[in-house]
């Protein structure tokens, strides 16, 4: 009998260490985020592709002078000749010093911080042909009026870049590599630590945020608005970060025997929610519970 006892355990720590092994290679997980790496490069590619057909006309019409990159050392000269909905000399010069005066103190993200530049009384005080400015501040309770109205910045708008063709595309490429790269540094990193995880998680996750990141990336102007995928790859940086440094936790060991609590806990809020949620008004999709909601 003792003879049988010690084969069973002898094959059960066989089974064991085949399962470990299998794990722990990770070679299902390789293949996969090989693939999915090369859907979104693919994916980001198209879309690059059709953000940028523009761009050939970047050069010709900054040699002409037809468009400024408010980031690339604008003067008031280049400024004001764009400004032709604004229709008094005096007043396109004014506006254009501004414009560049802020360009000089600090760079712009984007073309529409230009809306948010104000101009005050004192600014214009002394200065003769600002007719129009000065009315705006006075009909204003704050005392500054916007150097630009809505009118006259969407007009404008098509005439301003904040960065260029080259300093996009090396954005686009260093952040495409990085995000391949953040879910490579994983892969590599559970291999070598022996990481036991089940071998589909991080190729799914890998697959979502690179369409999150298709999808940010199709926002917005790629030469005059902020780059939306940008922060969006940030956070996963941050996020495939707190992966690695979690997955070095023994969650078998430490939390094994809390199994339970955690399951009561979410069987008791889901009671919750039926016998006393309410659903907030105007809204089916929503289910408050005190400070928490359900969907």
């Amino acid at each position: 009998m003792s003879t049988t006892i010690e084969d069973a355990r002898r094959y059960l720590d066989q089974q064991r260490a085949q399962t470990a092994r299998r794990h722990t290679s990770r070679n299902i997980e390789l293949v996969l985020l090989c693939a999915v790496s090369a859907i979104v490069i693919l994916l980001m590619w198209s879309a690059n592709g059709a953000k940028t057909g523009e761009f050939a006309d970047v050069g010709a019409k900054a040699a002409a002078k037809q468009l400024v990159n408010l980031n690339g050392g604008v003067r008031a000269d280049d400024i004001a000749p764009l400004l032709d909905t604004v229709t008094k000399p005096e007043e396109r010069t004014f506006i254009a010093e501004q414009i560049a005066n802020r360009a000089q103190h600090g760079s712009f993200s984007h073309v529409g911080e230009v809306a948010l530049l104000r101009v005050t009384g004192e600014q214009i005080a002394g200065r003769s042909g600002l007719d129009d400015i000065a009315a705006r501040i006075a009909a204003a309770t704050t005392g500054h009026a916007t150097l630009l109205t809505r009118t006259e910045l969407h007009d404008v708008k098509p005439f301003f870049i904040v960065r260029t063709p080259d300093q996009f595309r090396r954005t686009f490429w260093l952040y495409v590599g990085a995000f391949v790269l953040a879910f490579v540094v994983l892969h590599v990193f559970w291999r070598l630590k022996g990481f036991a995880g089940d071998q589909l998680i991080l190729p799914a996750i890998e697959i979502l945020c690179g369409l999150g990141m298709v999808l940010m990336f199709s926002i917005g102007d790629p030469l005059r608005d902020t780059l939306m995928f940008v922060s969006f790859c940030n956070g996963i940086f941050m996020g495939a970060a707190a992966m690695l440094v979690l997955s070095l936790l023994d969650y078998n060991r430490r939390f094994r025997r809390f199994s339970y609590t955690f399951i009561a806990a979410t069987a008791l809020l889901g009671v919750l929610i039926w016998a006393v949620g309410n659903v907030p008004s105007c809204s089916d999709a929503w289910v408050e519970l005190f400070v928490l909601c359900d969907t």
